[in-house]
This record gives C-alpha cells, structure tokens and sequence, in this order.
C-alpha cells in the first residue's frame, strides 16, 4: 500500500514565485497560498489574490498563471478578492503551505 503525504514538492519555488507575485502592479497582497503534490507528479497551486481593481481581475490571474511555471506543471486556483472585500473566517490567519 502506497501513502502519500501531500506536500509542497517545491519550498524554494513557491518562494521564488511568491516573490514575483507580489511585484504584479494591481495585486495589493497574496494569502491563504496552498501548493502541494498529488501524487509527486501532478501539482496543485490555489491562492486568494486581493487587487487594487477587480476589473482587471482576469489580467491578473493571467499574470499569475504564467508566474507559476516557476513551479512547474500545475492546476491552479485564483480566488479574487477587493481590497473591501472581508476574506472568509478560514483563512484569516496568515499562512503558507
């Protein structure tokens, strides 16, 4: 039997990706970011982006996108947020896996 322990099969990529994340004019701040591996080949990228202005909010999620190849192949999720906006109660400690 096989177990696998679903971790970030890339510590020093997330950093480098967060990083230039963060440089993105419209993005105001990344939390909640999640990066782990399935199965040590298929990878998943999900993070909550607060922007300046939601109207570009598909500009920004392709900026993001094209970042995270620093990663590799992976299915990525982009929840949008404003900078009004409250994030739910799950993720308003900030963390990072």
């Amino acid at each position: 039997m096989n177990l696998f322990l679903q971790g970030n099969p890339n510590p020093e990529g997330l950093r480098a990706f967060r990083a230039q994340v963060e440089s993105i004019p419209n993005l105001v701040e990344v939390h909640d970011v999640h990066f782990w591996s399935l199965d040590g080949v298929r990878h998943v990228l999900s993070l909550h982006a607060v922007l300046r202005d939601v109207s570009e909010g598909e500009k920004s999620k392709e900026q993001i996108r094209n970042l995270s190849r620093i990663l590799g192949d992976c299915h990525v999720t982009i929840e949008i947020e404003s900078q009004e906006e409250h994030c739910h109660a799950d993720c308003e400690h900030p963390h990072q896996h």
